[in-house]
């Protein structure tokens, strides 16, 4: 494995046509494709979760459509998004109570969806678009890594030989559609620009039946690395269209780094300011109890339950490839902690402190 890059380049996002009105609505214009997928989304979770209203709809130029929702901001139903408490929350931590309460109030909102709608079912019944479409032969992970050369991480506890390729067609056994787990009607994307506060969901493509050990490691990698890391890095047009006032990217604290013919020895730590240790404090006192049960059942490990679910959604959103060397070889130091049976899922989601509260 070659990490070649050594500066940050904005990955494109395809998502450019979203925006709020001056008239308090907010519209989405896609490709009339991912139009019914949202439009079936919304209708599947409308009566039993908190979403938007849907005002409408209409054929755009160059054969897209748009979908009319109220802005629930306009509207005055939430005032915040999750992105926008963490990040209040890291220049205040006084407002960090309220960041981990929104976190609270999703984990009851999966609670009520597995009460309501939960079920032992195939992965195949799932909605396919995070997991399933982006790990299947020829598709997203195929095309970064199915020729990607073998890599040694070295982390100072293990050495791991990592094979791609290898990997990915371990993912997809574990992964298969018949193979069977808890699920439930849900969002299906639950990121920080897709929850708001009070509770509400927002984004609707991937709603329906999903694997509820999937949603919670959407989350949980969201709040570790995603939000405050990666995103802000990668993709920034995420946050430019929602995020009312986005913090700095906080890289995590790489100690030691050597990359050498196909070997990646690291020492590193994701870092975090107070909102996002709050908010990851949170999810993991959950996952220590009602929503590690939803996942697993009682008197097993929640990180086992997630591992394959991680290990696609570390790989599968932003390119390994594309990042510099240093978020390269962390990204990958995750990935083999993750996939290390022995890893506690505390010790996984460790984060170290920033020092640019000291800085402020």
């Amino acid at each position: 494995m070659t990490l070649e890059m050594t500066a940050a380049s904005p990955i494109a996002d395809p998502a450019g046509g979203f925006a709020r009105h001056a008239d308090g609505t907010f519209r989405k214009t896609m490709p009339l494709e991912r139009v019914h997928r949202e439009l079936e989304g919304w209708r599947s979770i409308r009566g039993h979760l908190p979403v938007a209203t849907l005002l409408g709809q209409h054929a755009a130029p160059g054969g897209q459509h748009t979908l009319i929702y109220e802005d629930v901001f306009a509207a005055g139903r939430c005032t915040r998004l999750l992105a926008d408490l963490i990040a209040d929350a890291d220049r205040d931590p006084a407002q960090a109570p309220a960041a981990a309460a929104l976190v609270d109030a999703v984990c009851d909102s999966w609670a009520q969806a597995a009460a309501r709608t939960g079920r032992t079912a195939p992965i195949g019944q799932c909605q396919p678009g995070l997991y399933a479409a982006r790990l299947a032969p020829g598709g997203r992970l195929d095309s970064w890594y199915g020729r990607m050369p073998p890599v040694v991480v070295d982390t100072g506890a293990a050495v791991t030989p990592v094979d791609m390729p290898a990997l990915l067609a371990q993912l997809r056994i574990e992964l298969a559609p018949g193979r069977r787990c808890p699920t439930a009607v849900t969002q299906g994307d639950p990121t920080e620009p897709n929850i708001a506060a009070p509770m509400r969901w927002l984004d609707y493509e991937h709603a329906g039946r999903n694997a509820l050990a999937g949603e919670v490691a959407t989350l949980l990698w969201y709040l570790l690395a995603m939000g405050g890391w990666l995103v802000p890095l990668y993709k920034p047009l995420t946050y430019a269209r929602t995020v009312h006032a986005p913090g700095l990217p906080l890289p995590p604290a790489v100690t030691y780094l050597h990359l050498q013919d196909g070997r990646v020895d690291i020492a590193a730590q994701i870092r975090a300011d107070a909102g996002r240790r709050a908010v990851i404090t949170a999810l993991l006192r959950r996952l220590h109890g009602d929503i590690g049960e939803l996942i697993c059942g009682p008197h097993r490990d929640p990180l086992a339950a997630m591992r394959p679910w991680l290990a696609t959604r570390i790989l599968g959103v932003i390119p390994i490839i594309h990042m510099t060397r240093a978020d390269a070889a962390v990204c990958l130091l995750k990935l083999v902690q993750v996939l290390d049976p022995g890893t506690r899922l505390d010790d996984f989601a460790a984060t170290a402190e920033s020092s640019r509260q000291e800085q402020r």
